[in-house]
């Protein structure tokens, strides 16, 4: 069941979110879940960084190699669960 996050921003939370991945040799989508902290969020799409700096203050704009970051387009989301 994906949750209704429009009204309050998801920014800065750390979150799981299970979403639908393409499968290669298969008929159906996969779903996957990521964990980690919303970056930037629009209405088209999440991004999440999943190993991060744990001072904010460190962290780049841009994922200078040591940060893991993922792009999730939100019509493939399922389900979102707030963990902190």
């Amino acid at each position: 069941m994906v949750q209704d996050h429009t009204m309050k921003s998801l920014k800065n939370k750390v979150v799981a979110v299970t979403f639908l991945d393409h499968a290669e040799s298969s008929n159906d989508p996969i779903a996957f879940v990521v964990y980690g902290e919303v970056v930037t969020e629009s209405p088209d799409k999440l991004v999440i960084d999943s190993w991060a700096y744990a001072d904010r203050a460190e962290r780049p704009d841009e994922p200078d190699g040591k940060v893991h970051r993922w792009v999730l387009v939100r019509s493939a989301v399922q389900d979102i669960q707030i963990l902190r």
